[in-house]
């Protein structure tokens, strides 16, 4: 949850300052706006590749 990283953040960046911070999982493009303003360094939002809509695609051979 957002709350239990923005309480875990700050004490991983104590034990370790130079570390990258990625959250991950469960993910949504609502909850990066929230997650945006943590200290955390990368955020994966699978939504944006298993979840896209359809597209309809035709192909027509000439000749």
């Amino acid at each position: 949850s957002v709350p239990a990283m923005a309480d875990l953040v700050p004490r991983l960046r104590g034990v370790r300052p130079g570390m990258i911070l990625e959250a991950s999982g469960g993910l949504t493009l609502e909850k990066v706006r929230e997650i945006s303003r943590l200290d955390i360094d990368l955020c994966s939002v699978g939504a944006l590749t298993h979840s896209p809509g359809d597209l309809s695609l035709r192909l027509d051979f000439l000749g």
